[in-house]
């Protein structure tokens, strides 16, 4: 059963990117042109990227994965992000926690990795 713990640059930057660079094209809209996708992973989905995010003091990481190493899922949190929506009042100073980014390998899938993932990103 995969663990869920803070991600580490040093150790799970590449394997983040990986898996997003499969996981993402589940997410893209249907009759989205494989170029773009291609397009957006080389820019956006690096290795570099991830260890910037881990790295961020206002961002968190979470890494689902088994002992030997092999990631199944991520979230990225974004902490302090104001809501693109019109918030209530209420929230507008109340600190804030965006769930950004939320994927888990498709092989997984059904086998409770996202309610760890989500519970991880509400503790």
């Amino acid at each position: 059963m995969p663990a869920v713990s803070e991600a580490s640059d040093v150790v799970h930057a590449g394997p983040l990117s990986e898996l997003a660079a499969s996981t993402f094209p589940l997410a893209c809209p249907p009759g989205s042109a494989p170029e773009d996708i291609r397009s957006f992973i080389a820019a956006n989905l690096t290795a570099g990227h991830f260890a910037a995010h881990i790295r961020a003091v206002d961002r968190t990481v979470l890494w689902a994965g088994h002992e030997d190493g092999e990631t199944v899922g991520y979230c990225l949190l974004v902490h302090g992000s104001q809501p693109a929506f019109s918030e209530p009042a209420a929230l507008r100073h109340a600190p804030t926690v965006e769930l950004n980014k939320f994927y888990v390998h498709a092989d997984h899938h059904g086998r409770g990795v996202s309610a760890r993932l989500m519970t991880a990103a509400l503790q």
